[in-house]
């Protein structure tokens, strides 16, 4: 719930681009990626609830949905063409919902909100909010492969759910190389801190040592 840090964005996103590269090689269209359906453990992100999937494929077994064209899924993650019933739906729907999925992490609201119809509408005409004004410590990598996923042509989405794996995993690299000098910068800090303080303990005792020695010689003066 809420907005989640950065780099806990991209480690969901990950495993969850990961996921969809083992369902995509099974020829499988999850159809409802959305939080719920996103299982937390371990620090470890999986799929769940291919329901709807298998859904679709019992349908096209008795040629029910291709003959109707039904919107199967939940309207706050749905592509664009799968609120249009479009039968020829592929994985690039659930790279779509993994971007509203992505743009809900980041936010901590997805980017349509109010009556179903409402928000069926904006998937397919509207453009989400910006997400530089939303969140504006979010890397550039990050916002613009958010933004790829929400395209409203499949075919401006990734290809391929192991495109997007690559590039958030580039973002992942990213966020550490600038996180790197940072991390260094306070190692040095740190360290420098520690031989001041000693230092001065240093001389502290050397310095109590002479005090104590002149107060001894003094006495025999």
């Amino acid at each position: 719930e809420g907005r989640l840090p950065i780099a806990d964005v991209l480690r969901i996103l990950r495993d969850v681009a990961d996921a969809l590269v083992h369902a995509e090689a099974h020829g499988v269209v999850h159809r409802d990626i959305k939080p719920d359906n996103v299982m937390l453990a371990d620090r470890h992100a999986s799929i769940v609830d291919f329901g709807v999937a298998k859904a679709v494929r019992m349908a096209r077994a008795t040629d029910a949905h291709t003959s109707v064209g039904v919107s199967l899924g939940t309207p706050t993650y749905m592509a664009p063409e799968q609120i249009a019933g479009d039968v020829d739906v592929d994985s690039r729907a659930d790279i779509y919902a993994l971007g509203v999925v992505a743009f809900e992490m980041l936010t901590g609201t997805p980017p349509f909100t109010g009556t179903v119809q409402a928000v069926m509408a904006a998937h397919i005409v509207e453009e989400p909010p910006a997400l530089v004004g939303l969140r504006p410590d979010a890397p550039k990598e990050l916002i613009g492969l958010i933004v790829r996923c929400l395209n409203k042509a499949p075919a401006q989405r990734f290809a391929r759910a192991a495109d997007l794996l690559a590039a958030v995993e580039g973002a992942q690299a990213s966020l550490a190389a600038e996180a790197a000098p940072a991390k260094v910068r306070g190692l040095v800090a740190a360290v420098s801190f520690a031989v001041v303080a000693v230092a001065v303990a240093v001389l502290g005792s050397v310095y109590g040592w002479r005090a104590v020695a002149h107060a001894r010689d003094a006495r025999w003066v």
